[in-house]
């Protein structure tokens, strides 16, 4: 942790650290997991090998992260996103204001100086016996060098906090930075699992109008009854609604990409037609203590708990006698012209005993004191909650390995069973109820077997984001 250095011992200790488990809760969270999903890409009859591939890719340099997510164009979207979007650009700008305020506190380490010029003019309103009011001009300029001895550090306290300040907005920016990459990604991902999900929905459709027609062509031949009819068509209008709905997702995802990239809702952006499933990218989870150094929102929030204590030592200490010294040279004269006429110059000390003003020194320390324990609290919620972060996503990435196992062999169930019910239809063996429901099945097999690409995708960006990114602290 950042230590904060006075001038003298009337300056405050840091606080110490929250407790921090020695390792993650997730088992065997840097071993690489094998996952026999046997689907190596989701196409229309999702295909399924027996060919196993890698969940997952050694990483260790962090810039290699985003080109090994199998999305050759990820990395000019995200570029372009990180020039344009709206959130970052607030960021940037609240960096620079922070900067500036630095620099401004930063100035009190040095003299102020003061020039002023004056002229004037000045007349009795009544005359003085028998002589009439007469008419006195002056000019003067003065020049003055104020500065303030800082005793007991409260200055330094002040240049002090808002360096950190300033630390903690570059932090947010880098955080910022971070979480837009992660949302341009995740947003580019959904558009691509639902223009998989439509091309899916599409193929369900064409299924379902088959079904109803074969399921008429018997009903008509008087090989089944018109309840089956009615099932069958039934089906067909919940694909056709399930399409439209797929078709409003996907508009409303479009239009969120959209501001996310920087531009209009309507401005159209390339997207992916398909969720590839590849090996995915998993960063070396380290310890949990590394977190104070790999995030950098942690980071920031515990420069500002050291900056917050920086300025309840400011405030104590701004209460404490204060020495200011002036030094002035000025001229006064009857005219413009000659007002380098009679120098004079000065030198003083004031005492200032700020100590007296007992009530507004008791409230203003105990502001002081209250921001800092709240920052204090915010900063341990934040570490926690980071840790929270990464448990859960390592966590995920174990399970997620597991369900994909599953589901693959559910989908390749379903498929069996989809057929052999068909076939007893066929054979009249039963009614058409068995084999819609094995195509419902069926169809929500395919679906999870995606939802479950999805989120081992997000998964690697959830583990990425809560170890820190490629931030450095």
């Amino acid at each position: 942790m950042m230590q904060l250095s006075g001038c003298n011992l009337l300056r405050s200790k840091p606080p110490a650290r929250p407790a921090i488990p020695a390792n993650w809760q997730a088992a065997t969270v840097t071993s690489p997991v094998n996952i026999a999903t046997g689907v190596n890409r989701l196409s229309g009859q999702n295909r399924i090998s027996d060919s196993t591939a890698p969940d997952n890719l050694s990483l260790t340099a962090g810039k290699d992260f985003w080109s090994s997510l199998g999305d050759p164009d990820l990395t000019r979207v995200l570029q372009i996103a990180l020039r344009q979007n709206d959130n970052l650009k607030l960021s940037q700008l609240q960096l620079k204001l922070s900067r500036l305020q630095a620099a401004l506190t930063g100035l009190s380490r040095w003299p102020t100086p003061l020039v002023s010029l004056n002229t004037g003019v000045s007349r009795p309103l009544k005359s003085s016996g028998d002589f009439s009011p007469v008419t006195y001009r002056n000019a003067g300029l003065n020049a003055a060098l104020s500065y303030p001895l800082d005793i007991w550090g409260s200055a330094q306290a002040q240049r002090q906090a808002a360096d950190l300040d300033a630390q903690a907005s570059e932090d947010d920016w880098h955080s910022a930075r971070l979480a837009i990459r992660i949302s341009v990604a995740q947003s580019r991902w959904q558009i691509a699992y639902l223009n998989r999900l439509l091309v899916n929905a599409q193929a369900d459709l064409k299924v379902a109008a088959d079904t109803s027609h074969l399921a008429e062509v018997r009903y008509q031949a008087g090989a089944t009854s018109r309840g089956e009819v009615i099932f069958a068509q039934r089906q067909l209008s919940e694909q056709r609604t399930i399409l439209l709905t797929l078709v409003q997702q996907r508009e409303e995802a479009r239009h969120a990409f959209s501001l996310l990239m920087g531009d209009a809702p309507q401005q159209k952006q390339s997207e992916l037609a398909d969720l590839d499933d590849v090996a995915l990218p998993v960063p070396a989870p380290g310890l949990p203590a590394d977190l104070l150094s790999r995030r950098a929102d942690v980071h920031a929030a515990e420069l500002r708990l050291l900056s917050s204590l920086a300025n309840a030592d400011a405030v104590r200490l701004s209460f404490y006698p204060s020495l200011n010294l002036t030094a002035s040279y000025g001229t006064s004269s009857p005219s413009l012209t000659d007002y380098l006429a009679n120098p004079v110059a000065a030198l003083a000390a004031v005492l200032t005993l700020p100590m007296v003003q007992f009530n507004t020194a008791r409230y203003t320390r105990q502001s002081a004191e209250a921001v800092y324990q709240a920052n204090a609290v915010s900063f341990k919620k934040t570490l926690y909650n980071a840790l929270r972060e990464t448990e859960d996503a390592l966590t995920a990435r174990q399970q997620l390995a597991e369900e994909a196992k599953e589901l693959a062999q559910s989908l390749k169930l379903s498929q069996q069973v989809e057929r052999l019910t068909l076939t007893r239809w066929q054979q009249g063996g039963s009614d058409i109820q068995p084999w819609l429901e094995a195509q419902r099945t069926l169809r929500q097999a395919r679906i999870r077997q995606l939802e479950n690409v999805l989120a081992r995708k997000n998964n690697a960006l959830q583990l990425y984001a809560a170890l820190g990114g490629d931030y450095a602290g």
